[in-house]
């Protein structure tokens, strides 16, 4: 991928950040890669989706009713002619919601509909849940512990009486129907249904075992119960499950146990009220039967057997004052036997509630700890005791229990007081009647008692009655506005937007690839292409030389008048880049071009020779000049001779320039100069004036003088030698030199350190999409030749 191109550079220094315009130029040329890469994807999402067990989501709506509606069995219905109602929101939608999710009320729904087990069977490449359908039942003998996964057993039926079964642990093992087996959940035992066919042999059908509570915690998680709105009284209860039919069933069978619960709460209140009401009537009615007694006694031993017609004259006066002392000791006797009721309650016993205690605020306080005790019962089946929580309704309830204690005790006092004060004001008439016989006053005592038995054992009646009513038409709190419903198309899995999201990583994944590419090329520091050098440098790019062939490895002379190979092309170009560069040759007077780079082995030698040779091939007269003083790679390349060469003139051992050129061995227009020997002091005998006078001599007489000097800035020899040239062609080969470096030479460009400077780049990797065309910039390499398709794999060519 030859054209994932590194970042800009700014401000002199080499750039981190990659060009989005590079990069989805890549993805263009890649989009075989996206095309293949969608498509599996894709293919992939739809294999998830099919695979994928379906849900499907069911929902009821449930309006909570205030305690005080009709059929309301609440303690101030009862006792709605004392004065006292309770308050409207008696029931918090809130606590109802943690009500309806509590793992009490689905335990009961689980084991009603028996779905602690779980039926499958595979449709295609998902399982499906054929509740209500399942031609086997398996049965626990034994329940199981509660365990947060299910176990799995796989019945199979091979005929009308036996089958093959699995577990984790055990292979296939065949059985009859109602065999008890032993398996490492418990004794277990399958047995058919109505729904056993023929078509149910041989179909494996997939058995989740879980125990009752063990399903139901799993239920809870997945039920949903919210507010419709937040203003409305109304409840929304959602329930997904892996079948309509199953999430339609849980639900209705939920509201109808929470109703059944919240029935029982009410009629737990009203059964503790009507043993009170008992109790209380057993005893007056004793009572009553010994003041019956007494009053016959006192009758026949005074011979007054009409003794309201004879006490009638003396008690008439008194009748005001003794009602007024028989009701307030009848609210002393009741809260009396309040108190003593409440001294022998156990701790998970209801207060009364239908007493008949004319205090609203006593009444009030009796119903709201049977309130927050029924609410502690149904928190204390799901939590421990432990539970900071129910530590803190426990110390609530013992201290409203204390408070209600005090509240009667008070109660009691005040109505002994108001018992004292109306016994007084009795006094002072019974005093008038001072003259009435021992035997009428004894009567008239006994006759008060008897009125107050009689008023209390009436009223006690008349609420026993009261109290049965009620608990006869009670009424749930939880009224039905919609019940369990919905789509039956199934809410998952959303196969277009898994379908959506399988192109979406098809696309991702190939885009993903190409960008780390682009960091990986981006953190490599050597130049490797033209956009490298651009992207640092002002410097002129004269080219670049595609790496040797296999059939040019060890070739350096590879350029060929007639070829049209790549090599021989990218010569040609570069050929005609510097006539651009240079100026035409004026009065005679040849272009001098030097040859340098950065360090050894960069094909500096190399370019020389084969542009030396294709100017020659365009006509150009040229002359090719070894001034690589201390290696001399130019002459070993084309086989020159080393008795005479540069050395020998600067030297001054030969004084003729004509007597170290060989003519023509490359070509007729291409003359060559060699190194000659080796001289111990190249940069001294380049700072000769005799080095002036050759170069001089041979600009007079060529129209290119071609210099191969050693790497510019390792030695001093490229320096002295850029003082007479006119171009400088800075060869630099692919992977070797450091971007950071093109800095330093970009300054030597704009301080004309070098003169008129210029970069050929060598052994570039041949890629025909580089820069979406062909080789070069623009011009093809083998431009009219045939050649061999080669095959494409993942889009590179």
């Amino acid at each position: 991928m030859q054209e994932f191109e590194n970042s800009q550079v700014e401000s002199g220094e080499v750039g981190n950040e990659i060009s989005m315009r590079e990069f989805f130029s890549a993805c263009l040329k890649h989009w075989v890669w996206f095309a293949v890469s969608i498509v599996v994807c894709a293919a992939l999402a739809l294999l998830y989706a099919k695979s994928k067990m379906q849900s499907y989501s069911s929902t009821a709506y449930i309006l909570i009713k205030s305690s005080d509606g009709a059929g309301g069995n609440s303690a101030a219905a009862v006792f709605s002619d004392l004065g006292f109602t309770s308050p409207n929101n008696w029931y918090a939608v809130e606590n109802e919601i943690y009500v309806l999710k509590s793992t009490q009320l689905m335990d009961e729904v689980v084991e009603k509909l028996r779905i602690n087990n779980l039926y499958f069977v595979q449709r295609g490449l998902r399982k499906v849940n054929i509740y209500g359908k399942n031609p086997i039942e398996v049965q626990l003998e034994s329940s199981i512990k509660y365990t947060k996964r299910p176990k799995e057993i796989t019945v199979c039926p091979i005929s009308e009486t036996e089958y093959e079964y699995e577990t984790d642990s055990i292979s296939w093992t065949k059985a009859v129907y109602g065999e008890i087996l032993k398996t490492e959940f418990g004794d277990v035992k399958v047995v058919k249904t109505p729904f056993f066919t023929d078509g149910s042999i041989d179909e494996p059908v997939y058995v989740n075992v879980n125990s009752v509570h063990g399903q139901a915690v799993s239920f809870c998680k997945i039920l949903e119960v919210k507010k419709a709105d937040k203003d409305a009284v109304v409840l929304q209860l959602s329930f997904t499950g892996s079948n309509f039919g199953m999430c339609k069933d849980v639900l209705d069978n939920l509201i109808i146990a929470y109703n059944e619960d919240v029935i029982n709460d009410k009629n737990r209140v009203a059964l503790a009220t009507e043993t009170f009401i008992v109790e209380r009537i057993n005893a007056i009615s004793k009572d009553l039967g010994g003041i019956d007694t007494q009053i016959e006694r006192l009758k026949v031993a005074n011979k007054m057997p009409d003794l309201q017609t004879a006490a009638g004259a003396y008690v008439g006066e008194g009748s005001k004052y003794a009602e007024n002392v028989a009701e307030a000791e009848m609210q002393l006797s009741l809260a009396q036997y309040v108190k003593e009721y409440i001294g022998k309650m156990k701790e998970n016993d209801l207060i009364p509630a239908n007493t008949g205690i004319a205090d609203m605020g006593i009444n009030s306080m009796i119903e709201s700890y049977n309130k927050e005790f029924l609410e502690y019962s149904k928190m204390a089946a799901t939590s421990g005791a432990a539970n900071p929580v129910m530590i803190e309704k426990g110390k609530a309830l013992a201290t409203m229990r204390d408070n209600i204690i005090r509240s009667v005790t008070n109660y009691c006092k005040t109505m002994e007081i108001k018992v004292a004060k109306a016994r007084a004001q009795e006094n002072v008439v019974t005093r008038r009647i001072a003259s009435v016989p021992e035997q009428e006053k004894e009567i008239s005592d006994v006759l008060r008692q008897q009125k107050i038995k009689e008023q209390l054992y009436l009223y006690l009646l008349n609420k026993r009655e009261e109290n049965a009513l009620q608990l006869a038409v009670t009424e749930p709190d939880g009224k039905v506005i919609e019940h369990a419903g919905g789509d039956s198309e199934p809410v998952s899995p959303r196969t277009l937007y898994i379908l959506a999201i399988g192109v979406f990583l098809g696309l991702l994944i190939p885009a993903g690839i190409i960008y780390v590419i682009f960091w990986i090329r981006m953190l490599d520091m050597k130049v490797r292409r033209i956009s490298d050098i651009e992207s640092v440098c002002d410097v002129p790019i004269l080219g670049e030389l595609p790496s040797k062939g296999k059939e040019l490895v060890g070739e350096e002379v590879v350029v060929n008048e007639t070829g049209v190979d790549p090599m021989s092309e990218a010569f040609r170009i570069v050929r005609g880049n510097i006539d651009y560069m240079l100026e035409e040759r004026k009065d005679g007077i040849g272009k001098v071009i030097q040859f340098t780079s950065t360090i050894p082995n960069e094909g500096k030698s190399f370019a020389a020779v084969n542009l030396a040779l294709t100017s020659a091939q365009f006509g150009k007269k040229v002359v090719a000049v070894d001034l690589d003083l201390r290696k001399g790679n130019f002459s070993k390349y084309i086989g020159m001779s080393t008795l005479k060469g540069v050395s020998s003139y600067l030297s001054g051992k030969t004084d003729n320039v004509d007597e170290i050129i060989e003519k023509g061995k490359l070509h007729h227009n291409l003359d060559t100069i060699s190194l000659g020997a080796i001289p111990p002091n190249p940069a001294q005998l380049l700072l000769n004036s005799r080095f002036v006078e050759m170069i001089q001599y041979l600009r007079e007489r060529y129209d290119y003088v071609i210099l191969d000097t050693v790497p510019y800035g390792l030695v001093v020899d490229s320096s002295i030698v850029n003082r007479s040239v006119d171009m400088t062609i800075y060869v630099m080969r692919a992977g070797m030199v450091d971007k950071r470096y093109l800095v330093e030479l970009d300054k030597m460009y704009n301080d004309n350190k070098i003169k008129n400077m210029s970069f050929l780049l060598t052994d570039v990797p041949m890629d025909r999409n580089r820069h979406g065309y062909g080789y070069g910039y623009g011009y093809g390499y083998g431009y009219g030749v045939e050649r061999k398709k080669r095959k494409r794999r993942f889009g590179i060519r």
